[in-house]
Order: C-alpha cells, then sequence, then structure tokens
C-alpha cells in the first residue's frame, strides 16, 4: 500500500472483534489513517463488537463512522 501512494483505508468486515480489530491494528501500526463503518462490521457477539469498536477508536486512532 506505502508503494502505491495509499495513506488511508477503510475497513469492513465480520467478526469486529477478531478479524476487523487485528486488521486496524496493523493498519495503525504502520501509520494509516482508518475508517470502519458502524454499518459495515458485524460481530456474533454484540459485547465483544461494541468493545471492538471503542478499541479501535481510542487504541488504534481509527475514525468510526
Amino acid at each position: 500500500m506505502a508503494q502505491a501512494g495509499i495513506e488511508a483505508a477503510e475497513v469492513v468486515g465480520v467478526c469486529t472483534s477478531i478479524c476487523v480489530m487485528d486488521t486496524v491494528g496493523g493498519l495503525a501500526n504502520r501509520d494509516y489513517a482508518i475508517t470502519v463503518p458502524r454499518r459495515g462490521v458485524a460481530d456474533f457477539d454484540p459485547e465483544a463488537h461494541r468493545f471492538a469498536l471503542k478499541r479501535m477508536e481510542k487504541l488504534y486512532g481509527a475514525r468510526i463512522a
């Protein structure tokens, strides 16, 4: 992504608390601007879903839209 000049990413998918959060963490560690659309993610565990959204916003600096 860096070689292509990409500076931001929008992450969507299923399982917010595993796949999505791990992807966001990896992007944050590489200094990408990250957006996670609320309507673009889901989880089988509603509590884990809410936790993951908060964590991605507070710890990784993702914009939850």
